[in-house]
């Protein structure tokens, strides 16, 4: 009850303030650097504050504007800037830390708000799909794409998983998704060149942080729950291949015999 009471507290407080879309256009008409951050940083906050609110229950404000604030997440994850950017191993940045915010609030509605989010979803998952193809492998989107492909996971195992039916869909998350979070990076070898005991305790036997790798296989399973004919068949043409250029070339193309061990126990392990 406590809880409840303080939510509503809260609620009353900040959520016609913070729906309030005008923050996601002066961030979209900033120019110089400096206050696109700051603004950036305000439209996250706002989202992260949203998010707070709705994970006990959407309150009746929050559903009566829904067409507001998802025109606003999707503005979000839309909003680009060319001063924000950075190299691919960068820390991550404004960009980044908004992004991963708004795909955890959308997973939110996902989960709980089926009923209400239905009609915005394949929206987002347009968007988040061509932002994860996008963001590329370096450490910069690590966090971004973890986030991103366990909203696919949740969608593939939802009512809603037929929006992987459409046109080559299923063929494109596991060719441009799966496979390429599934290799090792550098930034892998270098820890287990460092520190092969974190990396085993990571990787192998698992850890509270989330990988690339962990998270396209959590994917991969996800799929085969309701097209596991499918995905079977697309990537044991890709293991084939793989094993193949693994067997032309053993010392330059063992990662992809790496790849291909990792599909085949996952597939097996579903």
């Amino acid at each position: 009850l406590q809880l409840y009471t303080g939510l509503v507290a809260q609620l009353h407080g900040c959520a016609s303030p913070a729906a309030d879309p005008t923050t996601a256009a002066a961030a979209i008409a900033a120019v110089d650097r400096e206050s696109a951050a700051k603004l950036v940083g305000c439209l996250e906050v706002a989202t992260a504050v949203h998010h707070s609110l709705a994970s006990q229950d959407l309150p009746a404000f929050f559903e009566d504007h829904i067409k507001e604030w998802m025109a606003l997440m999707l503005a979000a994850l839309r909003y680009v800037h060319p001063q924000l950017g950075g190299d691919a191993d960068d820390p991550p940045g404004e960009l980044e830390g908004l992004h991963c915010t708004v795909v955890e609030a959308v997973s939110l509605y996902t989960s709980k708000y089926e009923e209400e989010f239905a009609p915005f979803l394949a929206d987002f998952v347009q968007l988040i799909w061509s932002m994860l193809v996008a963001a590329g492998l370096g450490s910069r989107h690590d966090k971004l794409a973890t986030t991103a492909i366990k909203f696919l996971t949740l969608v593939a195992t939802s009512v809603h998983h037929k929006l992987f039916e459409q046109g080559a869909a299923l063929k494109e998350v596991c060719e441009r998704i799966v496979i390429p979070n599934m290799q090792l990076l550098p930034a892998d070898e270098e820890m287990f060149e460092d520190d092969p005991a974190e990396y085993i305790r990571r990787d192998i036997e698992g850890s509270d942080a989330d990988t690339r790798r962990r998270v396209a296989c959590e994917l991969v399973r996800g799929l085969c729950r309701n097209y596991e004919q499918q995905v079977g068949a697309i990537f044991g043409n890709y293991v084939t291949a793989m094993l193949a250029q693994h067997a032309a070339a053993p010392a330059a193309s063992w990662k992809a015999k790496d790849v291909a061990i990792y599909l085949v126990t996952d597939l097996s392990l579903r």
